[in-house]
């Protein structure tokens, strides 16, 4: 059974909306009490975005978040319904490379 995972986002451009992943975790209080967002894996490939403690500068409608495996943008698959239930992602090259 997979333990889930939690990647720390960091911002990877001036703006603040390109999210890219510092490293990973299995300790979601490191992940929510450092960070103002973070992505969840409770499934392989596929990351749910999550509020962290750290107040944000702006909200997450204009991100463009990173794959902590392969570094490419991800799609948004789900849409967010304001501050309590973020959007999920996933990666096309990873699933691909998956599949392959």
């Amino acid at each position: 059974m997979m333990k889930t995972r939690y990647h720390p986002l960091v911002d990877g451009d001036t703006e603040g909306t390109d999210k890219r992943p510092l490293f990973m975790t299995e300790d979601e209080a490191a992940a929510r009490d450092n960070h103002s967002y973070y992505l969840e894996e409770m499934i392989p490939r596929f990351y749910q975005l999550r509020r962290g403690s750290k107040k944000a500068a702006i909200g997450w409608e204009g991100f463009r978040v990173h794959c902590p495996r392969c570094g490419a943008v991800m799609d948004r698959i789900s849409s967010g319904k304001g501050n309590r239930q973020l959007p999920m992602y996933m990666c096309r090259a990873c699933i691909k490379e998956r599949k392959v």
